[in-house]
């Protein structure tokens, strides 16, 4: 028997009070409110599983959305049936969380199987003062060497608790970048256009917290899905991939 809305709620609530779900929120809302927003973004996700994501995709309510699969970087086959969108802030503890736990996982099972394609995207918070410097310095180690920004990603996150300008630039010697390409890379203004770009692109789709994410059916380079909010275990994801895959003619794990 499906659980009805009031249920999911309740669980929801009890999950939350045990730190398994939460986000960055950017502004001066109240707890309440960015809780019943995170609540409503699953309790929608939880109902799209139940009736087939398919279904949904097409009913035009606003928690079903489109957004460019284009980035600053990118995991997994260009044609895989499903892509995840993240938008993410490196001063964001939540956005820490879901990159050292959940994504490692989402990884094993989905990405290096060829069935999901995992495009992150920027949304530095204004209460975050170092989210914008970091979203350049990574998008600098990318340009310089795609192979080296999920390394720098991973690193940061890790200095997360004692960032600083001067850690983003370490980091970047230690993975081995060219430091004079990358201190020109992040002062260029086509590097702060470009976490601009994600900025505004999230704003239009009213995303105010991360990480955020997007799953949904990969149609070329954009993807049409589900928008959850805030950071997740591993298993809610997996219900949603598989239901996507399951829609996309893929196979969940």
């Amino acid at each position: 028997m499906l659980m009805n809305r009031v249920r999911i709620k309740a669980f929801l609530v009890a999950l939350t009070s045990i730190g398994f779900l939460a986000a960055c929120q950017q502004g001066a809302s109240s707890r309440v409110a960015r809780l019943e927003s995170r609540l409503d973004s699953l309790d929608l996700v939880v109902r799209r599983m139940q009736t087939a994501l398919a279904a949904g995709a097409t009913s035009g309510t606003p928690e079903t959305l489109t957004v460019s699969a284009i980035g600053s970087a990118a995991q997994g086959r260009d044609n895989a049936p499903v892509t995840i969108v993240e938008f993410t802030d490196y001063q964001c503890p939540f956005c820490r969380r879901h990159a050292q736990t959940t994504l490692p996982a989402i990884d094993s099972a989905y990405i290096a199987r060829g069935s999901v394609r995992y495009v992150l995207r920027d949304l530095p918070l204004g209460i975050h003062p170092l989210a914008f410097e970091a979203a350049k310095a990574a998008r600098c180690a990318g340009q310089q060497n795609p192979d080296k920004f999920w390394a720098y990603h991973d690193r940061v996150f890790q200095a997360q608790t004692g960032l600083s300008d001067s850690t983003l630039s370490r980091v970047a010697a230690e993975v081995g970048l060219n430091m004079a390409h990358f201190d020109q890379c992040r002062t260029a203004q086509a590097t702060a256009a470009a976490v601009r770009a994600d900025i505004a692109e999230a704003q239009r789709l009213g995303l105010t917290g991360t990480p955020s994410f997007l799953v949904g059916r990969t149609q070329g380079e954009s993807v049409r899905g589900v928008l959850i909010r805030g950071a997740y275990p591993y298993e809610r994801f997996k219900s949603v991939i598989d239901a996507a895959l399951s829609t996309a003619g893929g196979t969940g794990s």
